[in-house]
């Protein structure tokens, strides 16, 4: 069977990066079974946003 180029990234993203692959429920059941991160942390905002300064205070 052939897998479509877009799963198979996925696949290899979440393998070489060492994150679960599948939806956010069973992610977030992983992650609360193991208490370890499934999946990359956002990016960090426009440090010079109003919104990104009044989270640091």
């Amino acid at each position: 069977n052939h897998i479509d180029e877009t799963t198979m990234m996925e696949i290899r993203n979440a393998t070489n990066k060492a994150w679960v692959l599948g939806n956010d429920h069973f992610r977030n059941e992983i992650e609360s079974l193991l208490n370890r991160q499934t999946h990359p942390s956002p990016k960090g905002g426009d440090r010079r946003s109003e919104k990104f300064q009044n989270k640091l205070l």
